[in-house]
C-alpha cells in the first residue's frame, strides 16, 4: 500500500485568502468587453479561466458517479491505465479522446502556441464542406475552451444515464499543470452536477522517467543521434523545464492534499502499478469492481528506442532530482523507496 499523501510544507501561492466563488458561467468577459458566446473565440480563449473557490472540499454528500482527474506523471503508466479503464465497457466512459490537453492549453507555458495551432486548424477545416459535422471533436474542444461549463457538462453527461457507466475522466498526463485553486473550482463544478472528482497521480523514478521521456522523443522524431548518450542532458536533459522541476512530485502531492484532503484519491507508483493488489486498490478508490487487467501488454512503450544512458549521466540526473528523492524517502520510507526506485543507487 502507498503511504498517505502528506503536506510537509506550505504552498506559497495559496497563502493569500481566496474569494468565495464558483465556476465561471458563460457570458460577457468584463475585462475584454466581449460576449464569450461570440464566434470570435480566438480573441478570448487565453483569458478563459476558472475562478478561485475556497479549498478543502466537503465530500460528504457525493454520489457514486466519479470523474477521474488524471495528474500524470508523463511516462508513468497513464496510457496503460487509460487502456485498462477503457476496456471496462458499461462501467467506464472516458469520452472521445485519449488525451484532451484542455488544461495545458489554458495554463501551460505553450498555451499561446497551442491556441495559435487551434486557430490555424479551424481556418483550415472551414474550407471543407460541412466542416462542423466532419470535425466534431475539434468543435468539442473549442467549446471546452470558450464555455467553462462545457467541460464538466460533457463528462457529467457521459455518466448520467441510469444503468450506464458511472465513471468517466480525463487522464491527460499534462493535467498536472492545473493550479490548486482551479483544481478546486473544477471539483466544485462537478460536485454541483452530482459527480465526485477523484485525483489519480502515478509517480516513477525520476531518472527512469527522464530516460523514458528521451527515448519516447527519439521514437517520435527519429532524427536524434542515438550515439549521443541521453543527449548528454544538453538540449533535452534533466535541467530543462520540459522534464519538470526538482520538486515536481512534492508540489503535486501538496496540491492534492490542499484541495481534496489527505488519504483522498489514488496515489501510486509506476513500478508497483502492474499488480493485482494495486489495480484492486485503484478499482476500490473509483468504486469499481475488480477486473483482471492485461499485465503483459504495455502500451506507448519506448522499448524500440536506441538512445543510451551511461552511468555518469544517470548520476548527474539523480543528483539533480535529489530533493525529490529525499522527499519521497521521508514521506514513504527510505527502505521502501530504495526497493522500487533504482535511482537511489546513483545518490550513494
Amino acid at each position: 500500500m502507498v503511504a498517505a499523501v502528506t503536506a510537509p510544507r506550505p504552498v506559497p501561492d495559496l497563502a493569500a485568502p481566496m474569494p468565495q466563488s464558483g465556476w465561471r458561467q458563460p457570458g460577457t468577459d468584463a475585462s475584454h468587453g466581449m460576449d464569450r458566446r461570440s464566434p470570435r473565440w480566438s480573441r478570448r480563449l487565453a483569458t478563459d479561466r476558472l475562478l478561485e473557490p475556497d479549498l478543502h472540499l466537503d465530500h460528504g454528500h457525493m454520489t457514486d458517479r466519479v470523474f477521474i482527474l488524471g495528474l500524470g506523471a508523463p511516462r508513468s503508466g497513464t496510457t496503460w491505465l487509460h487502456s485498462y479503464l477503457s476496456s471496462r465497457k458499461g462501467e467506464v466512459d472516458l469520452g472521445f479522446a485519449k488525451e484532451y490537453h484542455h488544461f495545458d492549453t489554458l495554463y501551460g507555458k505553450r498555451a499561446k502556441e497551442r491556441l495559435q495551432t487551434l486557430r490555424e486548424t479551424v481556418e483550415g477545416v472551414m474550407t471543407q464542406d460541412d466542416p462542423i459535422r466532419r470535425n466534431q471533436r475539434l468543435w468539442r474542444k473549442l467549446a471546452f475552451l470558450s464555455d467553462p461549463n462545457a467541460y464538466p457538462d460533457y463528462f457529467s453527461g457521459l455518466i448520467s444515464r441510469p444503468g450506464g457507466p458511472q465513471v468517466t475522466g480525463d487522464l491527460t498526463p499534462a493535467n498536472w499543470i492545473l493550479p490548486a485553486r482551479h483544481m478546486a473550482a473544477l471539483a466544485e463544478a462537478f460536485a454541483s452536477r452530482g459527480v465526485r472528482v477523484v485525483p489519480v497521480f502515478l509517480m516513477r523514478d525520476p531518472v527512469e522517467r527522464l530516460i523514458s521521456s528521451l527515448r519516447h522523443t527519439e521514437v517520435q522524431r527519429r532524427h536524434i543521434d542515438p550515439t549521443d548518450p541521453l543527449l548528454d542532458l544538453r538540449q533535452e536533459g534533466a535541467e530543462t523545464s520540459r522534464y519538470r522541476s526538482r520538486s515536481w512530485y512534492p508540489e503535486i502531492l501538496q496540491r492534492i492534499t490542499d484541495v481534496f484532503g489527505e488519504n483522498t484519491g489514488f496515489v501510486g507508483f509506476y513500478e508497483t502499478l502492474f499488480s493485482e493488489a494495486e489495480v484492486a486498490r485503484l478499482c476500490a478508490t473509483l468504486g469499481l469492481p475488480y477486473a483482471t487487467p492485461d499485465f503483459e501488454t504495455r502500451v506507448n512503450s519506448s522499448s524500440t528506442a536506441t538512445l543510451g544512458a551511461d552511468e555518469a549521466l544517470k548520476v548527474r540526473a539523480a543528483n539533480y532530482y535529489r530533493p525529490t528523492y529525499d522527499f519521497m524517502a521521508e514521506t514513504y520510507g527510505s527502505e521502501r523507496m530504495r526497493q522500487i526506485w533504482p535511482g537511489y543507487a546513483y545518490l550513494d
